[in-house]
This record gives C-alpha cells, sequence and structure tokens, in this order.
C-alpha cells in the first residue's frame, strides 16, 4: 500500500506500526487494513469516509523476496512471476556468487552492455548469464593501449 497517511502525509515505514491486521499512522493513530480502508481514527465517533485510504498493490511473495506490481494508471499486473520449477521441486542449489570491480563510468557499462561479443577479445575469466545458462568469455586486466577500460 503507499506510504503515506492521506490524512497529513506521515510515512508509514517510519515509526507506523501494525496493529492486529492493520497499519496505523504514527502522527494521529489512524488504522488502515489490508485493503488500505481507513477503519479507525482514534479521535472520531463517526465511521472514516471511504476517501481516506490508501491505494494497495498487488504483491507476490516467491523465492524469498516480495514483488510488488505498480501501473501509473492503476491497470492489474500484464503478466504473472516466472515460477523456476527447479526452485519449486527444491532441486536448485546455490552455489555462491562472484563480485569484482569494473573501474569505469557508468555509461561506458550501459554501450557495451549490448555488445557482449567483445567480452571474448577484450577481457577473459567473464561468466555471462544467457537465458538460463552460463557461457565463459575470457575477462582480462592487461590491455593494449589503445584499447583499455579497466
Amino acid at each position: 500500500m503507499d506510504a503515506y497517511c492521506p490524512h497529513l502525509g506521515a510515512n508509514l515505514g517510519v515509526g507506523g506500526r501494525v496493529v492486529g491486521d492493520c497499519v496505523e499512522c504514527p502522527f494521529h493513530g489512524w488504522q488502515f487494513n489490508t485493503e488500505g480502508q481507513c477503519t479507525s481514527i482514534p479521535y472520531c465517533d463517526r465511521a472514516p469516509p471511504r476517501q481516506a485510504s490508501l491505494r494497495t498493490y498487488p504483491v507476490d511473495e516467491y523465492y524469498d523476496g516480495v514483488y510488488m506490481w505498480y501501473d501509473a494508471e492503476g491497470r492489474p499486473p500484464q503478466f504473472q512471476l516466472l515460477r523456476i520449477p527447479e526452485i519449486d521441486e527444491g532441486k536448485f542449489v546455490w552455489r555462491g556468487q562472484v563480485e569484482d570491480t569494473a573501474r569505469m563510468h557508468i555509461q561506458d557499462f550501459a554501450e557495451n552492455a549490448a555488445d557482449y561479443a567483445h567480452f571474448g577479445v577484450l577481457h577473459r575469466n567473464f561468466y555471462f548469464p544467457l537465458i538460463g545458462r552460463f557461457f565463459e568469455v575470457p575477462l582480462s586486466y592487461r590491455c593494449t593501449e589503445a584499447v583499455c577500460l579497466m
């Protein structure tokens, strides 16, 4: 749901708290249910107005993550998350990760990312993901005077 209370704009993620099935605003204690409707205004005897609500978004919990769909025009999700059978069946094995530092301007990275064929010429020991498989492209920190990105 939106992070800001419709009353005076308090950030519900900073100081707000969960009370039962509701999120409570840290400024004045307004409470909002999982549909974003205001269910309680502590100092008001009447029912909260319908317009006192938070926009909610479709979410999906998968792979130990929470994925949210946002559309500026409020349209429903245009696709579902891709499910990977090997993970669902418990066949996926975590092998670790590789980290490295590329000393370059962010624009160089963006421009060269589309040209993966050059990696085999300029670099060595570079692992590049391609459609669920990995192939090795050499990566080298050595370079000629004319061509040096590292």
